[in-house]
């Protein structure tokens, strides 16, 4: 199928803008970044809540052959100042309230509010950007640079390079499949923009011409409200978020019509099995799940029929993909499996991280890259076990934290729950779990223990259990388990030093 080059309909805080006002209002922002010296190559921050301003700025960046880049407007503002110095920005655009002090680049401010003054120091202003005319010079090409989550240390910018046309019509044919979009979709976006998933449906959305309904954040009562009111096809959300739906109460949920619905996608963290299978009998079978990274794309995808035969996978691998297992000792493919997983692809561009090619060599294993992740194949399918960072070694035993949250999972009583090791002076580490109960009928913690003292070794089997309203997570529902871990042993150290 052609891909249309006329601009999405976008639909933001009950205002539709037409494919021509917004396609005009994309050509004048490029227009006014020229006209500031922008060009190829540079680089602009966007620091910016999902907004319709946002994604013309996108859209206007990358039509003059910058680089925008995407920043997690959660972060405190040291990692946001990171961010500016890392990407060596030249001008960004952002929600005045969110632009950190101290700031040293040139901005300019999105208002909150119509006829918002911007802050002092700001270079312009958005209506003073949109008020030329419009760019006219050749299309750039460049995708957003997206900075990772940064659960590891400090976060690092994955640039694509320069992509061949083949590689192009590949990558516009997965992404036809992995979002399911066709002609007439009616696409609602609610998961922040700065992550790669919601962005590149919602750019593809735009590039195809379909209709784009964009939402600031995430509420589960007005995901509902909005499918019914604008009879949404298809969308994309996180694990998190179908909690949330469903944990809204029966007279509530069914007090909105989402019959339209026809293709829901979901990636970025793993789904708890009970869950999914709770959605798919919810909304019927239209959950379809991709696995893939910032860095390689998207590597596998999995049907609901896929899945529904094949409880827990992620699914096959996509056209062009291969995947290969490492072997721990030499670090290149052929290691038994479950390993960790290795990627090679045809659709998309190599990358790069920014000012760090060295991290990026690293991964190279081959003609592979190298995920972090450890999985499996069986039947074709492919499974995932965990990261090798979360990998926790007890006594000499390899323990797999995926595997421990499964059987934690089975009780109905829990909603969600994070499992990592913790340092131990005996057996260098010990499993630990935090578990976040159902909130109407709460796991009991005997009958927990009982029931991981059934299923699970000694080894396996969490010393410390902890419950808590809800863990901490990442906007794109990943569980921050770095700040889990650092917090259970400064615990652990002061009961050490209290006794």
């Amino acid at each position: 199928m052609a891909v249309s080059s006329r601009f999405a309909a976008v639909a933001w805080r009950g205002v539709e803008y037409s494919p021509d006002a917004f396609g005009d209002l994309v050509a004048r922002a490029a227009g006014g970044l020229a006209r500031l010296g922008l060009s190829a190559g540079d680089r602009v921050a966007l620091v910016v809540r999902n907004c319709v301003e946002g994604l013309v700025a996108d859209q206007a960046v990358r039509r003059i052959g910058a680089y925008p880049v995407a920043v997690n407007w959660h972060g405190a503002q040291d990692e946001i100042l990171f961010v500016l110095g890392d990407a060596k920005v030249r001008l960004a655009l952002a929600h005045q309230d969110l632009w950190p002090s101290g700031a040293d680049v040139p901005f300019i401010s999105i208002p909150l509010t119509e006829g918002e003054t911007g802050p002092d120091g700001q270079l312009a202003s958005w209506a003073e950007l949109l008020a030329g005319p419009r760019y006219e010079g050749p299309r750039g090409s460049a995708e957003t640079i997206i900075y990772t989550s940064g659960t590891t240390g400090r976060p690092k910018g994955v640039r694509k390079l320069s992509a061949t046309a083949g590689q192009r019509a590949r990558a516009r044919a997965m992404r036809d499949l992995l979002y399911g979009i066709r002609d007439g979709a009616r696409v609602l976006v609610v998961a922040p923009l700065y992550h790669a998933a919601p962005l590149q449906m919602a750019q593809h959305t735009i590039e195809r011409g379909e209709l784009l309904v964009l939402h600031e954040r995430f509420d589960a009562q007005r995901f509902l409200a909005a499918v019914e009111e604008h009879s949404i096809t298809h969308t994309f959300l996180v694990p998190t978020m179908f909690a949330r739906v469903l944990g809204l109460p029966a007279a509530v949920r069914n007090a909105h019509d989402v019959s339209s619905l026809e293709f829901v996608l979901h990636a970025g963290a793993p789904c708890p099995p009970a869950l999914k299978h709770r959605v798919i009998e919810e909304w019927g079978a239209i959950v379809h799940e991709y696995y893939g990274s910032t860095e390689l794309g998207p590597v596998s995808f999995a049907t609901p029929e896929d899945w529904t035969a094949h409880p827990g996978t992620v699914g096959r691998p996509l056209p062009g993909v291969e995947v290969a297992f490492l072997d721990p000792e030499s670090g290149l493919p052929g290691g038994a499996q479950p390993a960790e997983l290795a990627v090679s692809t045809t659709a998309f561009g190599d990358f790069t991280y920014e000012g760090l090619p060295e991290r990026r060599a690293e991964l190279q294993a081959g003609d592979f890259v190298s995920t972090g992740d450890v999985g499996y194949l069986e039947d074709g399918y492919l499974y995932l076990s965990d990261r090798i960072r979360d990998l926790i070694i007890s006594g000499g035993v390899n323990i797999y934290p995926a595997e421990v949250e499964a059987v934690i999972q089975e009780l109905p009583g829990v909603a969600d729950c994070a499992v990592f090791g913790v340092t131990d002076d005996d057996l260098g580490e010990v499993v630990a779990a935090l578990v976040e109960p159902v909130a109407v009928a709460p796991v009991d913690p005997a009958e927990l223990e009982r029931h991981l003292s059934a299923r699970l070794g000694r080894l396996k089997r969490p010393r410390v259990i902890e419950f808590c309203d809800s863990l901490p997570r990442e906007p794109n529902g990943k569980v921050r388990k770095r700040l889990l871990r650092a917090e259970f042993e400064e615990r652990m150290k002061q009961q050490v030093q209290d006794d």
